[in-house]
């Protein structure tokens, strides 16, 4: 299966059951193409039957655009009057039948129709949210790339040095919702909604509440993810690709590290059958997600391994890549460089000889570690 439907039916998956809530300032920006990108992500959602919230500024004629263009997937009951909120939008949510419903903000001034927007949805603590602005995602810099992941802690100097205009007031509005017991906060361009809900990377800017990393053994139900991650790493090209027993092999020693409510930021594989007669260890497909990188994820991965590896009673650990990047973080994890011939022979059976001149072994003792 190609990785990017992988990819987009586990999210897909992973979303049935919740609510997802779309916020939308008015903006003039709201141009017929990305309306049409915008109402795809939507159609694909309500075929899988992920139901949402939107919320919308109802003022000139960008509303009328955009409540003209979801005319096909919500119906005249889909829309909620303004007045609705509290218990009322509690029970409107939980009795609808319709995957989609809508409500119109009729505040004029910005600032107003984000207080509107949190007084209705902050009691709900509704687990991921998305707010579109024409400027997508945070950047350190006009021309530089979207930050990526921001937490509680990175965001709140942000708030307290933004100056009041319309970014400031969005950053302290995401803020406010995080305090209030969102799970997770994505701002992105209206036209970048599927690409930030059915790819690991996303392309905006994810807020997260929490800004601890856990890593913990991955389970059955996580191996549908692994597998996408490690598949879409094959096709690009920086790991090797694998038959579905080897890949079950990696997956059922598989580490995930994970941010917030379980927000997937990277995985290892920790291959120890072929070498059990040696008491040895290898890791094999250490990746971190885009987003993610720069958060420490893939150091806490290999810390825990080792961790577990020692209490195991494995003697060393072993890893194997083509990358220089990826030798500098191994060997700042402790790890140190190796002669290809003190690998254990069990690696090399039946392996690629053209690849193995381009890589580097690398292995760390954990009996002193």
């Amino acid at each position: 299966m190609d990785p990017g439907l992988l990819e987009k039916n586990f999210f897909l998956k992973a979303f049935q059951g919740t609510t997802l809530t779309f916020i939308l300032p008015a903006s003039d920006h709201l141009e017929n193409r990305s309306l049409q990108k915008f109402t795809l992500g939507l159609q694909e959602l309500a075929s899988a039957g992920v139901h949402g919230l939107i919320l919308f500024q109802d003022v000139g004629q960008a509303a009328q655009r955009l409540k003209s263009g979801l005319s096909g997937l919500m119906a005249s009951d889909s829309w909620l009057h303004q007045e609705c909120e509290g218990p009322a939008l509690f029970g409107a949510l939980w009795e609808s039948r319709r995957p989609f419903l809508g409500m119109g903000l009729r505040e004029a001034d910005y600032s107003e129709f984000l207080s509107a927007v949190s007084r209705r949805i902050a009691p709900l603590r509704l687990s991921r949210l998305l707010v579109m602005d024409p400027e997508g995602g945070l950047k350190e810099a006009p021309g530089r790339q979207v930050i990526s992941y921001v937490n509680a802690r990175q965001l709140s100097p942000l708030v307290e040095e933004a100056p009041q205009n319309r970014r400031g007031l969005l950053l302290a509005f995401i803020q406010n919702l995080l305090t209030h017991g969102a799970g997770g906060i994505s701002l992105c361009r209206l036209e970048d909604v599927s690409r930030e809900l059915f790819t690991f990377e996303g392309c905006g800017t994810f807020f997260s509440k929490h800004h601890y990393c856990r890593v913990r053994r991955l389970g059955f139900d996580d191996f549908s993810e692994m597998a996408a991650i490690m598949q879409r790493g094959e096709v690009a090209g920086y790991l090797l690709p694998r038959n579905q027993s080897e890949m079950l092999d990696v997956l059922t020693g598989g580490y995930g590290a994970f941010f917030g409510d379980d927000h997937l930021a990277g995985v290892c594989g920790l291959l120890t059958a072929p070498y059990a007669d040696v008491n040895v260890g290898e890791l094999v497909s250490l990746i971190t997600l885009g987003r993610f990188q720069g958060e420490g994820v893939g150091r806490q991965l290999v810390f825990r391994i080792k961790r577990d590896g020692r209490r195991r009673g494995l003697k060393t650990l072993f890893a194997c890549t083509r990358s220089p990047q990826v030798v500098d973080f191994f060997q700042s994890c402790g790890f140190r460089v190796l002669d290809p011939g003190s690998v254990p022979e069990q690696k090399w059976q039946g392996y690629d000889q053209e690849r193995k001149l381009g890589l580097t072994c690398l292995g760390v003792d954990l009996s002193w570690d």
